[in-house]
């Protein structure tokens, strides 16, 4: 049996990639053959999100996501890889939402978090709760994805 875990091991290290280079990665091709194996025909993106999976730009940005909450909220997670989140100095009506610093420097893991989780709805950001952060960050890909199309 295929598992699409192993495609989407790792997959935040291609996060930086310029949006031309990930159009038709040959993981997405490897994810869009696995669909058409599952559904016994030729699989198009809109099969791949019937299919209840992500195509693989969201996924990454949903596996990005997951790590940016381990990096905020886990006591285990290495010092040298957290997150740093933003605290305004005064109090103003958008300081409810958790909102990570953007560094000054691209392409780092705090950088391509910072884009990926600010750009989250409040409540989700707000989740202190790990499946319940998941869940809401796949309906939100899901639907960012079918809007994609």
């Amino acid at each position: 049996m295929f598992d699409l875990v192993k495609v989407y091991y790792n997959d935040i290290v291609y996060h930086q990639l310029p949006n031309y280079l990930l159009r038709r990665t040959r993981l997405q091709r490897v994810q869009l053959a696995a669909a058409s194996f599952v559904i016994k025909r030729y699989a198009k993106t809109p099969d791949i999100i019937d299919l209840g999976w992500l195509p693989f730009n969201e996924n990454r940005d949903l596996n990005l996501c997951k790590t940016t909450f381990k990096a905020m909220y886990d006591v285990n997670w290495p010092a040298y890889l957290r997150v740093t989140v933003r605290h305004p100095n005064r109090t103003l009506r958008s300081s409810a939402a958790v909102n990570l610093g953007v560094p000054k420097h691209s392409g780092t893991l705090q950088d391509q978090a910072a884009k990926v989780f600010n750009s989250l709805p409040v409540s989700y950001k707000n989740c202190t709760e790990y499946k319940q952060f998941v869940s809401h960050c796949k309906k939100f890909f899901i639907d960012k994805a079918r809007t994609n199309l």
